[in-house]
């Protein structure tokens, strides 16, 4: 859902001096040598803050992820007792927005339960439908994707979220190499707190527009880590 910012006068008018620094057209060399002053500085600090608190998920709604994950690990080691559930992405990595899909990775001790994915997956679904607290209709195995998972949705993500479409719980078997992934992406998030302030502002940024070039969420963090780095 769109969020909407009120500025007053004063700020617009030095917002506008500051993007006036930069002309169009101008590389990313020329914009980021751009002279600005501690007052600009602070102000254009202060709007990007204030636009990332907005969008992040609040202790309500992170509290709704954490019950909601934790009835999900109960209902599905009820099904499985050698099960384990791990997040991945942006529930751990430090660039989670309210609208951020809940990726999960299923693991199991018993290593012969993976023989086949397909039929595994399918009959995940299958029974997560009957689970209490899932948005009716919604569970969906997806098995041809590269990495099958099962895509659901819960009422009670759904009501606490509020964001205007709820968000989808990814299942994914065994995905270790994006559990990795996350936790680097959180040392990173760790070393300074503008770290995520400018990946959750790409982030929000790309979700506005209609995002054709299907780059993953992960794919703009990277590329904003290795534009910090230089």
């Amino acid at each position: 859902m769109t969020q909407t910012y009120y500025l007053t006068t004063a700020d617009k008018k030095t917002l506008q001096s500051v993007l006036s620094h930069c002309k169009m057209g101008d590389t990313l060399d020329e914009a980021s040598h751009a002279s600005l002053s501690p007052k600009y500085l602070t102000l254009l600090s202060s709007v990007c803050d204030h636009v990332v608190r907005m969008h992040q998920p609040n202790t309500f709604q992170l509290q709704a992820r954490n019950t909601f994950v934790e009835e999900l690990e109960n209902f599905i080691h009820d099904l499985y007792q050698d099960s384990r559930l791990s997040l991945f992405g942006s529930s751990v990595n430090g660039f989670a927005l309210c609208n951020s899909d809940l990726d999960i990775s299923l693991a199991f001790d018993n290593l012969n339960r993976i023989e086949n994915k397909v039929e595994l997956i399918q009959d995940l679904a299958m029974k997560l439908e009957t689970m209490d607290g899932i948005v009716k209709d919604s569970v969906e195995a997806i098995i041809g994707a590269r990495v099958p998972i099962v895509k659901l949705k819960s009422v009670q993500l759904k009501s606490k979220l509020n964001t205007g479409h709820p968000n989808n719980v990814d299942i994914s078997l065994y995905n270790l190499l994006a559990i990795e992934n996350s936790r680097m992406l959180a040392s990173y998030a760790a070393i300074d707190d503008r770290v995520k302030t400018l990946g959750c502002l790409v982030k929000i940024f790309y979700k506005t527009l209609d995002n054709s070039s299907h780059l993953s969420s992960y794919a703009y963090i990277l590329m904003v880590i290795f534009y910090l780095q230089q």
